[in-house]
């Protein structure tokens, strides 16, 4: 079965050719069977911390197999 998760980091800005780096996971979501429950619950966190980014992660068997960006502030 296929399940979802939201995570955020905390990001540097490292330079203009390697661009930003995540250091710091500051929040993950549960895991949920449908995405939108997974970003609701990412949207009720709130970063404390300027530069940031949020993933959803797509998993299998608790192996993630996909993880792609969704908001970078």
């Amino acid at each position: 079965m296929v399940t979802f998760q939201t995570a955020l980091y905390k990001v540097k800005y490292l330079d203009s050719e390697f661009g930003w780096d995540y250091d710091v996971l500051l929040f993950e979501s549960g895991i949920h069977k449908e995405p939108w429950k997974a970003m609701m619950e990412f949207d009720f966190h709130e970063p404390s911390h300027n530069n940031w980014f949020a993933t959803m992660r797509m998993m299998k068997n608790g192996e993630i197999l996909e993880e792609d960006l969704l908001i970078l502030r």
